[in-house]
């Protein structure tokens, strides 16, 4: 490093931009990667002693948990909701006006090149504003909420992109980056991530008297017990089965719940 340049192997000098202090510890590994914007980012992977930090007992009135959605990105057992920005949607019309004009062009041209870069300038606008929402979202959760245990689905992110209609709109949400920042955070502030079964009927099932809706469909935004006329908005009633389930779940794996099978009567071998 040169004041404020940093100067690279076959490369050359580059303006340096230091994000944080480097924390004691020994450096194994130094990656240098360059955007599609021409950007280098430098990430440095360091060996250093770091105290466990216990994980604090689960209390079901110290958890919250979530419903993950589309229409409201996160929708929590206490009823608040967390609007969808919709980043790349946003962004779109943008987006195919400029990717339209780069088509048109002579892919060795200058003026191709110097497009080329203006539309990965709007994709990583787009990806960084995402990236940021997540951040906000996830410390909001994991450091600023009195809540010491969160829980979530154990969500098929790969299987539900499959789905044509809603493709798009599930890679634009990004819940596979909200999980893998909740899940470092939660464990570096001590607390608590549980993750239910994802077969687990947290829509269908009615939290009152546990029958299943079978004729509920994913436009249906309000919940109607068929067995006792239970109603209340579709994702907070499965945000708060989430909770139910995530809480049972815990009280079996810790063995505080048994269920022991056992034949009727009459069955029995004598």
């Amino acid at each position: 490093v040169i004041g404020n340049q940093v100067k690279l192997p076959k490369i050359g000098l580059f303006d340096f931009v230091q994000h944080r202090q480097l924390p004691q510890g020994k450096i194994k590994t130094c990656t240098i990667s360059r955007n599609a914007t021409g950007k280098y980012h430098v990430s440095i992977l360091l060996e250093r002693e770091q105290n466990e930090v216990i994980p604090a007992m689960v209390d079901e009135s110290q958890t919250i948990a979530g419903d993950l959605g589309i229409s409201h990105f996160l929708t929590l057992s206490d009823g608040s909701k967390i609007d969808n920005p919709r980043f790349l949607q946003t962004s779109l019309a943008k987006l195919r006006k400029e990717q339209r004009k780069f088509s048109r062009m002579i892919k060795t041209s200058k003026r191709c090149a110097k497009q080329k870069r203006k539309v990965a300038v709007l994709h990583e606008q787009v990806a960084n504003s995402r990236k940021d929402f997540h951040h906000q979202i996830t410390n909001q959760i994991a450091v600023k909420n009195h809540a010491t245990t969160y829980i979530g689905e154990d969500l098929a992110v790969s299987n539900m992109i499959k789905n044509s209609k809603l493709s798009r709109h599930i890679a634009d949400v990004a819940w596979g980056m909200f999980d893998n920042f909740l899940s470092y955070k939660m464990a570096e502030q001590g607390k608590n991530y549980i993750k239910i079964d994802r077969f687990a009927p947290s829509s269908k099932e009615c939290r009152v008297c546990h029958t299943k809706n079978t004729d509920l469909k994913l436009s249906d935004r309000v919940f109607v017990c068929p067995k006792c006329d239970h109603t209340e908005d579709r994702d907070i009633h499965a945000a708060k089965n989430i909770k139910r389930f995530g809480l049972q779940q815990h009280s079996e794996q810790a063995g505080i719940v048994c269920n022991v099978k056992c034949s009727p009567p009459a069955k029995r071998a004598r």
